[in-house]
């Protein structure tokens, strides 16, 4: 349906991780259309604060196989589905839609790297948590020519 015919609409957005480098806002929206289930979405963007301009931090990645895709490199994805496994617990039903659609969408934060699992489905959206790895796990993916701007980014959030 139109979303401009809904009957309710709701948006909103927060900071959720910033450094002397960069910042990261988070949008949720949700909205009600009629029939069995609301729409919501989710996601993020990641602003340089030097320049103003949005970052990608899936681009730096090793293997963007597709300008729009957010499947992480394999052996990234398997470290961090292994990680996962101890916070998941039994819930392998998120983990196997995980090693299948590896659709994670990745931020920096005084955590480290940070990983949103990026699924639509609805028997899914319960999966979608905030994963980390250290910045030294996640360094051998980020592609040669970003790895300084990668290191400044890591940084920038150990200095605060």
């Amino acid at each position: 349906s139109d979303w401009s015919q809904c009957s309710e609409y709701d948006g909103e957005m927060r900071l959720i991780a910033e450094s002397a480098r960069v910042v990261t806002i988070e949008t949720s929206t949700a909205s009600y259309c009629g029939g069995a289930h609301p729409n919501e979405g989710q996601g993020f963007q990641t602003f340089d604060l030097a320049t103003g301009e949005p970052i990608d931090f899936n681009r730096w990645l090793t293997q963007p196989a597709k300008p729009n895709d957010r499947a992480l490199p394999l052996k990234l994805l398997e470290r961090l589905l292994k990680s996962i496994g101890n916070t998941q617990g039994d819930d392998q039903g998120c983990i196997e839609r995980m090693r299948e659609t590896g659709q994670f969408e990745l931020w920096m934060s005084p955590k480290g790297a940070q990983f949103r699992f990026m699924e639509g489905g609805r028997p899914y959206i319960v999966c979608r948590d905030d994963y980390a790895l250290s910045f030294s796990t996640v360094r051998p993916f980020i592609r040669a020519d970003r790895r300084k701007e990668f290191d400044a980014v890591a940084r920038s959030f150990s200095a605060r």
